[in-house]
């Protein structure tokens, strides 16, 4: 399902959605089988400052995204280079810092 489109589902529902800054592939993979157990989406957040190592295991990280109820958001960022590539990675969400 579309990020827009379950983040109107879970506001219609009073519903919340885990939202959780990640800063390894260990974490990563932490909250990718919690997400499976609880069957619930699960926003991984990932900063500016830690989002490097997770573009050298992206094609990893995005199938095991594309299997389940997980969203990326790249989280406080002043780089315009990041968000861009973010974007080009197909992201569900940025947040610019201006």
């Amino acid at each position: 399902m579309q990020f827009r489109k379950v983040i109107q589902k879970r506001f219609d529902q009073r519903k919340p959605i885990i939202a959780i800054n990640v800063e390894s592939l260990d974490q990563f993979l932490v909250l990718s089988n919690i997400a499976k157990e609880i069957d619930n989406y699960i926003i991984i957040q990932f900063s500016a400052r830690n989002v490097d190592w997770m573009f050298s295991f992206y094609g990893d990280l995005w199938f095991s995204k594309k299997n389940q109820k997980i969203f990326f958001h790249l989280d406080h960022c002043d780089s315009s280079d990041i968000i861009q590539k973010c974007i080009d990675l197909d992201f569900d969400s940025v947040m610019y810092d201006g």
